[in-house]
């Protein structure tokens, strides 16, 4: 993985202080490098929305490396459930403050924190209103819906979770993120 991209994949985690959950952080990085956050995964659609084997992999391994560059938290949620939470170790602050401070601009740097501000707006939102936003915003991208139709084939795809108070509150997440200048 190039250093550019390892930045970027650290550089919110160091910012939010802890991710709650895998797929809090699958829908997150969907919605940032769908307004224009310079990653590059790959996202196919999956049973809880947009999901990236790259994402995966990299916070398997991030967490994993020696020394890491995440802590990962297993939680029990329930009598059979798991939830994993990021934070970012001392080996990624440091690497995400020496990549800035020797290769980004200064117009580079701020674009970063305003998606970082951007990923704390989105961090401090349900799993399931993140899930549902970007689900359909993947319709929306991927399969050329309008946001009528892709809100549609997501109730129709999520049920039991697509309720109207649900989907309102993808809705605004879809708000702020499409009005969030990139």
């Amino acid at each position: 993985m190039q250093t550019d991209e390892l930045y970027f994949l650290l550089k919110p985690f160091c910012k939010l202080g802890k991710v709650r959950g895998r797929i809090t952080a699958q829908k997150m990085f969907y919605l940032l490098q769908s307004n224009g956050y310079p990653t590059h995964l790959d996202y196919f659609l999956h049973y809880y929305g947009p999901y990236s084997a790259d994402l995966s992999s990299f916070l398997s391994h991030a967490a994993t490396s020696k020394p890491p560059h995440l802590a990962e938290e297993a939680l029990h949620v329930g009598t059979d459930a798991m939830r994993f939470d990021y934070t970012a170790t001392e080996q990624a602050e440091r690497l995400v403050s020496a990549f800035e401070e020797k290769a980004l601009s200064a117009e580079d740097l701020d674009r970063a924190d305003r998606f970082c501000a951007l990923a704390g707006f989105l961090n401090s939102k349900s799993s399931t209103d993140l899930e549902l936003a970007a689900t359909v915003l993947f319709f929306e991208n991927e399969r050329g819906c309008g946001r009528e139709a892709a809100i549609a084939k997501t109730r129709q795809m999520k049920p039991g979770k697509a309720d109207e108070a649900h989907i309102h509150a993808a809705e605004e997440i879809l708000r702020v993120v499409t009005e969030q200048p990139a």
